[in-house]
């Protein structure tokens, strides 16, 4: 089985399953916060809560966790 940009090589060689588990990542993250805050999935929101919950877990991603100090995330 040849493993895409598991091994570096991109999309070349198989499947890129690190862009599809972020993808899943935030799917999953958008439906969860939607059905915390509106007890509906994210799928049926109106576009402004919808735009909300995208914006938070777009920042949530994208947030640089790693702590120069102790060298840790």
């Amino acid at each position: 089985m040849e493993h895409g940009t598991l091994w570096g090589h991109g999309a070349y060689l198989g499947p890129d399953y690190s862009a599809q588990y972020l993808h899943r990542l935030a799917e999953i993250s958008r439906d969860t916060l939607a059905r915390i805050r509106f007890s509906q999935s994210y799928a049926t929101l109106l576009s402004g809560p919808a735009f909300g919950i995208a914006e938070e877990v777009r920042r949530d991603l994208k947030m640089n966790r790693y702590e120069p100090a102790t060298r840790k995330c």
